[in-house]
């Protein structure tokens, strides 16, 4: 029986976890200790795989992940004049949050929410992600598909 990647179960931690983990109080959201737990188990594995796996690539060139999600959404954030930035290797979009919100991830992220669409707002990240969100490419691409025909909606 082949075991899931160490990306496969940071993802379900990041996706199904991770935004249980915000516990309410006196009227704001904060991390809580569930969500703390979860990052400290994810980067546990990370290390555990990485001693574990040979340097299989050295000298060869980088890895590159191009997918079908990821050619879906760029074109949806293109058509919608949001500016993104992908990276090599990665299963996710970082986006700039559109004009109308000020630079506010948080509300945005909430508005997404609402539709049905789960991104994870960048200030979650620490201060360098203000302004920003993230989509996870990871979903099935009829879930991503689906996403982006509400998300459209939404921007008309």
């Amino acid at each position: 029986m082949k075991r899931p990647s160490y990306l496969a179960t940071i993802v379900v931690f990041a996706l199904l976890i991770l935004p249980a983990a915000w516990v309410r109080t006196s009227g704001e959201e904060k991390p809580g200790a569930a969500a703390r737990a979860v990052w400290a188990q994810a980067r546990r594995v990370m290390i555990r795989r990485r001693a574990r796996t040979p340097q299989r690539r050295a000298g060869k060139a980088p890895i590159t992940v191009t997918t079908s999600a990821s050619v879906l959404f760029e074109s949806f954030f293109e058509r919608a004049g949001l500016q993104y930035t992908s990276t090599n290797a990665s299963l996710y979009l970082w986006v700039e949050v559109p004009e109308e919100y000020g630079g506010d991830d948080e509300a945005y992220a909430v508005r997404l929410l609402e539709e049905g669409i789960i991104v994870a707002p960048g200030s979650s990240f620490g201060p360098g992600g203000e302004g920003f969100f993230r989509v996870a490419l990871v979903p099935k691409l009829e879930e991503c598909g689906e996403a982006v025909g509400r998300w459209e909606d939404l921007a008309e």
